[in-house]
């Protein structure tokens, strides 16, 4: 079993049992990402790793915890939001594993 293949099971398994995950919001506005067809929403399993990321972007960031329900029932359905990736617990410097939304779903409810 590969490394990516751990980080994958294992950020899974964490927004799963505890039913949710983490973003980061500037003012009234969600992080993101500008991807190539829309938005990429980084993501975390933690909020202790989303405000370490913040911190290291140093720009003022609260983090905010989404029941997973809502994230994949209406974040990432919301035409407004345009979320077409979405960063697994992504790092400094580090290519951060990337699903399409679809794959996210996919995973979510397997």
């Amino acid at each position: 079993m590969n490394i990516e293949l751990i980080g994958e099971k294992k950020y899974m398994h964490s927004i799963l049992s505890q039913k949710g995950l983490w973003v980061l919001m500037k003012e009234n506005s969600l992080y993101t990402i500008t991807a190539e067809e829309g938005n990429a929403v980084a993501t975390w399993e933690s909020e202790s790793k989303a405000i370490d990321f913040s911190q290291k972007l140093n720009e003022k960031m609260k983090s905010m915890f989404v029941p997973l329900d809502l994230f994949l029932n209406k974040w990432l359905s919301s035409t407004e939001m345009n979320i077409t990736e979405i960063l697994a617990s992504p790092k400094h410097n580090v290519a951060a594993l990337t699903y399409t939304t679809s794959e996210f779903i996919n995973a979510a409810k397997t």
